[in-house]
């Protein structure tokens, strides 16, 4: 027996004007976030540290954004806590602003926890208000809200050579700006979102009605893939985090290129990711979200393995394909998460894109550490091998258990 659906128009089509508010300020939010891996050759410099402890605060920053999220998920399973969307944004810029202005390397990681806190409690509501604002277009929905983070991360990196060259780490009072704008704008926008999801109240209810009757056997089917999916996630995260990271002090160590065309670089794979982000989500609408998670981890193998020992074009071209295929899976784990874990939107959504990428972010201070051993070039060349287990455990997931609407899969 299917579960009830709404039968409004509001239902049924996507609010577009939420979406793109969404988007946007996914993006400011995320832009600051990965402003952070743009400075750290500034803080490297300002601060003598070394990789290990360069990669620590991008440690610091993930495991703060990313392992309360399904508290914050959770919570706003309960209640409806919109005002967390205003306050994300405000947060995240506060940190940074504080980051380009703290005395001593021991407080960089006050600031940096700060902006990581903004950040974990954007996403968890961010997600849930698309959800809702989705329809019957939960790919579409969740590829609008996504790559905005995405495009916003991607951008951040590039604050450095466009703001912050002349004015050095205390350039970052620009950011409170767009922080501040996605905060009053999204105080203005509260009494929309929170209608957005009474609307969506009806199939919310419907969806733990049947995720609660058939509690023993969606838990059994699903908790292996579920496993399996998070820990893909994290593998992801680790070749995100640790290109984006590290490609800026490959060019100045090991290429001598400038810390400009370094961020350049990381700037061009996360876009690259973006767009690969809002394709695969609509694709997830019409086909296989396990085949498109699979196809993604396959065809990044060879693409990474090969990126490290390229020059010239060849190398933009890898690193533009590889960010496009990597990244192209983000929504669609997302959505498939929500299909696992049906009736909990918020705890899916804090586990999808938070705690999973938190334990990705761990990462970033063990491959600081291999780069201190090996040199950052035979560290990035060992890279491969985890889009390799990734695609390797995607054999184990499964398609979702039925859960009143169906999600290609």
């Amino acid at each position: 027996m299917h579960a009830p659906r709404p039968s409004s128009r509001a239902a049924a089509h996507p609010d577009s004007a939420l979406l793109t508010y969404l988007g946007l300020a996914h993006f400011v939010n995320d832009m600051l976030t990965g402003a952070v891996a743009g400075l750290l050759p500034l803080l490297e410099a300002a601060f003598h540290l070394n990789y290990a402890a360069l990669g620590s605060l991008i440690t610091l920053q993930n495991v703060t954004s990313s392992v309360v999220q399904p508290v914050f998920g959770a919570a706003s399973d309960r209640r409806a806590m919109t005002w967390l969307l205003p306050l994300g944004p405000a947060l995240a810029a506060a940190g940074l602003f504080a980051l380009g202005r703290m005395p001593t390397a021991g407080l960089l990681y006050a600031a940096v926890a700060v902006l990581g806190l903004g950040s974990a409690s954007f996403h968890p509501e961010g997600s849930r208000a698309a959800h809702t604002a989705a329809g019957e277009r939960k790919g579409y929905a969740q590829a609008m809200f996504q790559v905005g983070g995405n495009l916003g991360f991607a951008c951040g990196p590039l604050l450095v050579p466009l703001l912050l060259a002349r004015t050095g780490l205390h350039g970052t009072a620009w950011m409170l700006l767009p922080g501040g704008a996605m905060a009053v704008l999204g105080i203005a926008l509260q009494r929309r979102l929170r209608q957005s999801r009474a609307a969506a109240e009806a199939e919310m209810a419907a969806l733990r009605a049947r995720a609660s009757g058939d509690a023993s056997q969606a838990a059994t089917s699903a908790r292996g893939p579920l496993v399996a999916l998070l820990v893909i996630i994290a593998l992801r995260s680790f070749v995100q985090l640790g290109l984006a990271s590290f490609l800026p002090l490959e060019f100045v160590h090991v290429r001598h290129e400038s810390a400009s065309l370094g961020a350049t670089m990381s700037f061009l794979f996360l876009a690259a990711g973006g767009v690969g982000t809002f394709v695969g989500g609509l694709m997830s609408d019409r086909m296989s979200s396990i085949a498109i998670v699979r196809l993604s981890l396959a065809a990044s193998v060879p693409l990474m393995a090969v990126l490290p020992d390229l020059g010239g074009a060849w190398f933009v071209a890898d690193l533009l394909v590889l960010g496009f295929v990597v990244l192209s899976t983000f929504a669609v784990t997302v959505t498939l998460g929500q299909a696992y874990m049906p009736g909990a939107v918020g705890v899916s959504s804090g586990l999808t894109i938070g705690l999973s990428v938190g334990a990705g972010g761990l990462g970033t201070v063990l491959l600081g550490t291999v780069a201190d051993a090996i040199g950052i070039t035979a560290m990035l060349r060992l890279l491969f091998l985890l889009p390799a287990l990734a695609f390797a455990l995607s054999l184990l997931l499964a398609r979702p258990a039925e859960s009143g609407r169906a999600v290609p899969a």
